[in-house]
């Protein structure tokens, strides 16, 4: 069952879904795969933690920017996926779903039926979710995102940029504590 999201959440006017304050004092943008096995173990085990501490508490606005690597098959399908649940007001619901059934999804021969079964888990309108993925709405948007994303410098997923500044997992804590004390 995904967490409830209680912070304030929207889309960037660039049409990024993010989740927080939208005047919080640090903006970290994720650079995302929902096929990466290492933004799934981000999104697994650190992000629940990384949200109640930052982004619940009005200190962080977090933004997930896709980043749809072409080695991963269904990269563009499952993003398709999350926006088309965010048109009903599910993106991040479907955010975690997604990264917490990856193994499952990423390596099926069906993975558009699957998706289709998470909309339905999530109580979305299914055929109007279907329409969006079958129209393939989003591909453009997600192709010119992953193009954006390299031409940032992002060369891996998850990357975060921390009011500006790139770094790895790893360094995100340590990042957001410099950005809040100003340094």
């Amino acid at each position: 069952q995904p967490r409830a999201v209680t912070a304030p959440t929207g889309l960037t006017p660039e049409g990024y879904a993010y989740k927080g304050k939208p005047d919080a004092p640090v903006t970290v943008t994720e650079y995302g795969d929902f096929q990466c096995p290492s933004c799934g173990l981000f999104a697994t085990q650190a992000e629940a933690a990384f949200e109640t501490q930052y982004v619940d508490s009005g200190k962080v606005r977090l933004i997930y920017h896709d980043f749809p690597l072409p080695q991963h098959e269904h990269a563009i399908l499952a993003a398709s996926a999350a926006r088309a649940a965010g048109e009903q007001g599910k993106f991040w619901q479907m955010h975690e779903l997604l990264f917490a059934r990856q193994r499952e999804w990423s390596t099926s021969a069906n993975a558009r039926g699957l998706m289709s079964g998470y909309a339905n888990a999530l109580g979305l309108d299914q055929k109007a979710f279907d329409q969006v993925l079958d129209a393939e709405k989003y591909t453009p948007a997600l192709q010119a995102a992953a193009q954006q994303s390299s031409q940032r410098g992002v060369n891996s997923t998850p990357t975060f940029e921390v009011n500006g500044k790139l770094v790895d997992a790893s360094q995100l804590a340590a990042a957001v504590e410099a950005a809040l004390q100003g340094k």
